[in-house]
């Protein structure tokens, strides 16, 4: 694989030294930009914002907030649309238009945990939730399921708060990820709450035993052609042939021999490898080309999710989508919020 360094200087690029320093961690932002954060997310303006520009000369800007959102330009192409810069969707955003079956399941968990937990704390008794009968049409809107999601809400308990926690846990994960890629000096598990230790532990362990050679992390890539953008955790190499965990189950870890191979990895805490993880990926390898990463499809890293868990495991999963298989989904998407966008005009128009 060609030599990535120096290529993309909005990518955070391998420290030389062990001793560089370890970025913040999520939930440990200096009290001065949390202050400046909090003044631009009151003045509704763009912050967390990354321009940078490809080895093939495509313009990058992302913003984190208050909306999170991509923008591409690049001067010297067929395409006017992009002599300015043009909105673009991100590859996570893309997958979004698939059926998601597992998050019915996720919800009704999340709903009885919440009950589950409301009696612990002592907040419901059982004789309150006896009361509620769910075709009753005389309870009051405060009453029965009601009533339970107010005290969530209050609480903090609800789905809304368990993602926003997943999301805190994601982030600390990905920069304990990051400044590993920065530093080569692994995170110390102990310096992070309960509820993200064990995903950091299993982070580790995969490091530790995939002697993983980064030579980019964060890294930002672009297609002008298929209007899309995005940014994977880490582009680098396994050096040599390496027992690891290929998949997990509840109860085991089944393993096997990777042989060497260059690497692009998306890092995960989720409770499973989805299959839009696979089309995501398919989509970061697709763009490598078109940003000038790369010469030809021969050199094409081979893609991976690494999801780890907050028991301290992890499994290293080989990508089995093609980018023409994301070029469809990209496809799809634009199809769905064409439907939407000319249905919300026909009833507009009806309306008046």
């Amino acid at each position: 694989m060609t030599s990535l360094d120096g290529f993309f200087a909005g990518a955070v690029p391998v420290a030389t030294s062990a001793a560089a320093t370890m970025p913040e961690r999520a939930g440990t932002t200096p009290p001065q930009e949390e202050a400046r954060a909090e003044e631009a997310a009151a003045a509704d303006e763009p912050s967390g914002v990354v321009e940078i520009e490809t080895p093939s000369g495509i313009h990058v800007y992302y913003q984190a907030g208050p909306k999170r959102l991509y923008r591409l330009r690049q001067l010297f192409q067929e395409d006017k649309d992009f002599f300015n810069w043009t909105e673009v969707p991100s590859m996570s955003t893309v997958t979004k238009c698939l059926d998601k079956p597992g998050l019915v399941h996720w919800g009704e968990k999340v709903g009885i945990n919440l009950v589950q937990e409301l009696v612990r704390q002592g907040k419901v008794d059982l004789d309150y939730i006896k009361k509620f009968k769910p075709n009753d049409a005389h309870h009051p809107p405060w009453y029965g399921g009601e009533g339970l999601r107010e005290i969530g809400n209050r609480e903090k308990l609800t789905n809304y708060h368990m993602k926003d926690a997943a999301a805190s846990r994601g982030n600390s994960v990905h920069q304990a990820l990051e400044g590993w890629a920065m530093s080569g000096v692994l995170a110390d598990p102990d310096v992070y709450p309960e509820h993200e230790r064990g995903f950091v532990v299993g982070l580790n362990k995969f490091l530790s035993e995939s002697r993983f050679q980064p030579t980019m992390s964060e890294v930002i890539v672009a297609s002008i052609e298929h209007k899309v953008a995005g940014r994977f955790d880490l582009l680098g190499n396994i050096p040599e042939p390496v027992e690891l965990t290929y998949h997990l189950t509840e109860k085991n870890a089944y393993r096997k021999t990777f042989q060497p191979c260059s690497a692009l990895v998306d890092l995960k805490t989720s409770a499973g490898v989805f299959e839009e993880y696979h089309l995501q990926v398919a989509g970061y390898r697709g763009c490598l080309i078109e940003s000038g990463y790369l010469k030809d499809e021969a050199e094409l890293p081979t893609g991976y999710v690494l999801r780890v868990t907050l028991d301290g495991r992890y499994e290293l999963v080989e990508v089995q989508a093609e980018w023409l298989d994301f070029w469809f989904l990209r496809g799809l998407y634009d199809a769905l919020n064409g439907i939407r966008d000319r249905s919300r005009a026909a009833a507009k128009k009806g309306a008046k």
